[in-house]
């Protein structure tokens, strides 16, 4: 499934990097190794709320502070585009040692969300 959070989430504050209008690419953890979503940051940081994380109370301790968020692209994390074909190759080091946050430069930022928005249209209107 897409992911549905309308927020992103973080272990530690973020408040002096991710700002209302600020542009991110959601990566998935746990083996996928692929980008899946461009998202439009539209509140500034602050403390999780239980009901974004209902019946998992772990989580709102684990992920104390979050973002909310507008999608543009938003695919299941299985349908994302592989790390590598995005070019983010060099980011694995972090992804793997657990980051959540990851700063990208503006020509990773506009190479990723082409390649997601081109994997997007590739699955809404399949080649016959």
């Amino acid at each position: 499934d897409p992911y549905v959070l309308k927020v992103v989430a973080y272990t530690r504050t973020r408040k002096q990097s991710v700002r209302p209008g600020d542009k991110l690419i959601l990566y998935a953890v746990g083996g996928f190794k692929t980008i899946f979503a461009v998202a439009t940051v539209t509140s500034h940081v602050g403390r999780s709320r239980p009901e974004w994380w209902p019946g998992q109370p772990d989580l709102l301790e684990r992920f104390p502070y979050c973002v909310e968020i507008e999608y543009e692209v938003n695919l299941r994390p299985p349908d994302g585009v592989d790390i590598g074909a995005a070019n983010l190759e060099g980011h694995l080091p972090a992804i793997r040692f657990g980051n959540t946050h990851l700063s990208l430069s503006e020509e990773e930022f506009v190479y990723a969300a082409a390649k997601l928005r081109e994997k997007a249209t590739k699955l809404l209107f399949p080649a016959r």
